[in-house]
């Protein structure tokens, strides 16, 4: 990240679908959150993320301390019958308000 500084990368894109269920996803978002802090650089995120990471206590917040500003979001399907039959049981039409709202 300090070599995308010294050149003014100020956003960066992390396609990985399951960071949301990395163990160290809170320690990855404080410590980048510490180096905006320390750095005052004001770079920027968007990450991949499944549909639940709403529901892990603090994702939302820690995510917008560490600066992520955009996120993706891979709905495969809205159908529950089409979701049930790829074996998508994690994607709930239900929870997609709440999530998007978060």
């Amino acid at each position: 990240m300090a070599h995308g500084i010294r050149h003014c990368i100020r956003h960066y894109f992390i396609t990985d679908n399951k960071f949301s269920s990395n163990r160290s996803w809170e320690a990855i978002f404080d410590h980048v959150a510490a180096l905006r802090r320390e750095l005052g650089v004001k770079f920027n995120f968007t990450i991949q993320v499944d549909t639940m990471c709403h529901t892990l206590p603090g994702f939302v917040t820690k995510a917008r301390a560490a600066g992520v500003s955009r996120v993706f979001l891979g709905l495969e399907n809205i159908n529950p019958a089409s979701l049930q039959s790829t074996n998508k049981k994690q994607n709930k039409i239900a929870n997609y308000r709440a999530m998007l709202l978060a």
